[in-house]
């Protein structure tokens, strides 16, 4: 190889260094993202971002845009009036309260889970009534 094609590789492989140095913000999403979904559409925004060993990673210089398509897939997934309740006969108590309230809900699932979604109108009662069951769930536990 002559000395222009050595310069050459040796610009690529800093240039490839570079852009994997600018990664220097590790991204930690909860278990219910889907980290290559979020990696593909971060990149399609124009974020510097890769997944690496199934992490993501983000140049610190884009986290604005960064912050602002989770916060966009977030709302996209998962609604502001969605809840998960993982705790063990939470999930069918407070639907039969909703149901006996009249209080109109959806069940969405995602990867596995339920998610209960109700209008933005009744999230307080909503988790007025979580609250009511999940401490008579613990009491029920304790007896």
């Amino acid at each position: 190889m002559n000395y222009k094609h050595w310069c050459i590789i040796f610009l690529i492989a800093l240039i490839s260094c570079k852009n994997d140095a600018e990664l220097d913000v590790k991204i930690e999403l909860s278990e219910h993202y889907d980290l290559s979904m979020v990696s593909t559409e971060l990149k399609a925004q124009g974020a510097n971002c890769n997944l690496i060993n199934n992490e993501l990673y983000c140049a610190s210089s884009d986290m604005s845009i960064v912050n602002n398509i989770i916060r966009n897939i977030s709302l996209r997934e998962f609604p502001t009036e969605s809840v998960y309740l993982g705790m063990p006969g939470l999930h069918e108590a407070v639907i039969k309260e909703l149901d006996y309230r009249k209080i109109p809900y959806k069940v969405q699932i995602l990867k596995n889970k339920k998610w209960l979604i109700v209008q933005e109108k009744d999230l307080n009662l909503l988790n007025d009534i979580i609250d009511k069951k999940t401490y008579e769930l613990r009491l029920a536990e304790n007896q």
